[in-house]
């Protein structure tokens, strides 16, 4: 079974200071684009096989890099902070803002190491070998060398997982994983979101729900893509590009790249609907809901560089994960400020990356991490999915059976429908894209709508609340003989009535 990730990095410009901003703003006057965006490059390296001796899973890898981590015990806040607070301090720095400083960093260096991407607040560097040097002899070899090495990691491919309150948009009759009129043969097993609406559809309260992957649909620069009517004004001004080696924020930004993205190119266009689509507008052609309805909750869009035609690789997926991080204050080095307060991740691979974990561990402590569970149909561990701090979320069917290409087991958090989920999709400069849906892909966004809106209710809670509350407000699952366990499917009217 191949796997595979993708991971960014950006060039911090250390002259920029990060001043406090208001919620969903970017520093500036919000109306120019940042001096000398830099374009991501994908530089896709040489790959090779590689078979993890502990799982047995085969991986395709970089076979000219490794990702290095030093050893690291960080110091979480305690307590943890509230969603609502604004963050105005970043994560400290275990050892310097540039790695290239640290001995161990400066001694592979001399022995024809190279830094391709860093992230200091972690002590974790992606690092190419030197000529002559496998990735297998790397990962054996150093930790032993150097003390001061905790793990070497391969830098892998990760896969995208696409596989009573009434809104009056045309289309919401269509959307039956939020209110199944249309189809009452398969049985009640929607997410009671019109009744989860009646106590909360989004409150003034602003924050922003990140979105990593291929890219949301907006107009730029590139002219690649055009705005969807449904979407467009619920984008922050400002998104994000990434690659193994860059990691870039820039205005207008965060669309996708069809010559890198291939067929997926679409992929978080259809996410960020079922999230945060524009609800109770009468578009010409129609329009549909979104599980947030306030315009003050946004979406950050973060394009990761594809490579392969429809994977990533893990590096620039943790550059993705680093570059939330800046825009939101946790890590340094950022030119805009936003209150980032949930991070949705579609995407996902069976290799423990240590590093994502590192990066994860952080961000879970100031916003609601949600991740799909993948559609492979097996009870392996599924990571970011699989991690602690990230609601991993499996797929159902109409009829409220666990999907048996879903992946299950011991780590899944909750499930969401995962078939026939109308959202959005590319437009044309005529007509915006509307589509069917399929994939945990789509569930994982379902939770993070919920999620979205348990914060607006309740913006005391702090990320680990909103993590818990959604999971003790399951509805009870539809379990039988030959189907996959399930745990649980989210409920937007137990989550909602149960703060009142």
């Amino acid at each position: 079974m191949n796997a595979g990730s993708e991971n960014q990095q950006m060039e911090a410009d250390e002259e920029q200071s990060i001043s406090s901003l208001s919620p969903g703003t970017a520093q500036g006057d919000g109306n120019q684009p940042l001096d000398d965006p830099v374009d991501p490059t994908l530089e896709d390296p040489p790959t090779e096989q590689w078979t993890d001796p502990e799982t047995g899973i085969e991986y395709t890898i970089a076979s000219d890099s490794v990702m290095i981590g030093l050893v690291y015990e960080p110091e979480y806040p305690d307590p943890e902070p509230p969603v609502e607070e604004e963050i105005t301090q970043a994560v400290p720095l275990p050892y310097t803002e540039d790695l290239s400083t640290h001995p161990v960093f400066q001694a592979l260096i001399g022995e024809g190491y190279s830094i391709i991407s860093q992230w200091p607040e972690v002590a974790a560097a992606l690092m190419r070998l030197p000529e002559g040097t496998t990735v297998e002899e790397a990962m054996a070899e150093l930790p032993l060398e150097y003390e001061d090495i905790e793990y070497v990691d391969p830098d892998v491919f990760t896969t995208l997982d696409q596989n009573q309150n009434l809104p009056t948009d045309t289309f919401f009759p269509w959307q039956w994983y939020f209110y199944n009129q249309w189809w009452p043969s398969y049985g009640d097993w929607d997410v009671d979101a019109p009744e989860g609406w009646y106590y909360e559809t989004g409150s003034e309260w602003t924050h922003v729900i990140a979105v990593i992957g291929t890219g949301v649909a907006r107009n730029n620069s590139e002219n690649t893509v055009v705005d969807h009517p449904d979407l467009s004004p619920r984008l922050t001004y400002y998104g994000g590009h990434t690659g193994r080696s860059s990691r870039d924020i820039r205005a207008h930004g965060g669309y996708p790249k069809p010559s890198e993205s291939g067929p997926y190119w679409t992929h978080e266009t259809s996410v960020s609907g079922i999230i945060a689509a524009v609800t109770n507008n009468q578009l010409p052609i129609g329009s549909m809901a979104g599980a947030n309805w306030n315009s003050q909750t946004q979406i950050f869009p973060v394009q990761i560089g594809m490579a392969a035609g429809w994977k990533f690789w893990s590096s620039a997926v943790n550059n993705a994960y680093y570059l939330v991080g800046q825009a939101t204050g946790i890590f340094r080095g950022a030119p805009v400020r936003y209150r980032i307060r949930v991070l949705n991740a579609s995407l996902g691979n069976h290799k423990f990356d240590r590093t994502e974990a590192r990066l994860l561990s952080w961000l879970g402590i100031y916003m609601v991490l949600v991740a799909s569970a993948g559609n492979y149909g097996v009870s392996t561990p599924y990571y970011p999915a699989a991690l602690g701090r990230v609601l991993g979320v499996g797929a159902t069917r109409m009829d409220g059976y666990m999907a048996d290409w879903s992946n299950y087991g011991w780590w899944l958090n909750v499930t969401a429908p995962g078939e026939y989920l109308f959202t959005t999709t590319m437009s044309t400069y005529e007509v915006p894209g509307y589509t069917y849906f399929f994939g945990t892909s789509g569930s994982a966004p379902i939770v993070s709508g919920l999620a979205s809106l348990v914060i607006s209710e309740m913006p005391s809670f702090r990320a680990h609340q909103v993590y818990y509350w959604i999971i003790w407000n399951r509805a009870k699952a539809r379990n039988g003989p030959g189907h996959h366990y399930d745990p649980g499917k989210v409920n937007y009217y137990y989550a909602l009535m149960n703060l009142q």
